[in-house]
């Protein structure tokens, strides 16, 4: 039996022999093979907070995985992730040891590209008797400014 582990982009696959593993010791496994293929510093941490199915469900830690997931099934990893300082040098003020933010700004553009805005409020008579009056902003205009027909 195996399982894939994801780690954002990253699939780890984790070798479980029988399925007695604990979903405690898949996390730690994991995380080690994780950590070795990331080539992390050993001074930057990586904190597993549970493993998720894809369809969101989370793995109880204390589950043996014979009994909660099938070979060959791809769980997520719901983790945080520091690297370690940046070093500086001392004589000039380079950074060094910087590593590229390719990877954070690919996982941001995909975040954003899901997001959507719609680009119609509904203002319901509700909401217009509290008194506080609607105020539009052009995207053209530098700052919101109060309505001409509103005494300020």
């Amino acid at each position: 039996m195996k399982v894939t582990v994801c780690f954002g982009r990253t699939g780890i696959v984790v070798p479980c022999k029988d399925g007695q593993l604990r979903v405690r010791d898949l996390t730690q496994q994991a995380l080690q093979r994780y950590r070795k293929a990331q080539e992390k510093d050993p001074a930057s941490w990586v904190n597993i907070h549970h493993l998720e199915y894809t369809d969101g469900g989370i793995l109880d830690p204390d589950d043996v995985l014979a009994d909660v997931v099938e070979d060959k099934d791809k769980l997520i990893a719901i983790y945080d992730e520091q690297e370690t300082p940046h070093k500086i040098d001392g004589t000039n003020g380079n950074v060094t040891n910087r590593n590229s933010p390719d990877s954070f700004e690919t996982e941001v553009a995909t975040q954003l590209a899901a997001f959507q805005p719609i680009g119609e409020i509904e203002v319901t008579p509700s909401a217009l008797k509290l008194g506080t009056p609607l105020l539009v902003r052009r995207s053209s205009d530098p700052a919101l400014g109060a309505p001409a027909d509103f005494p300020s």
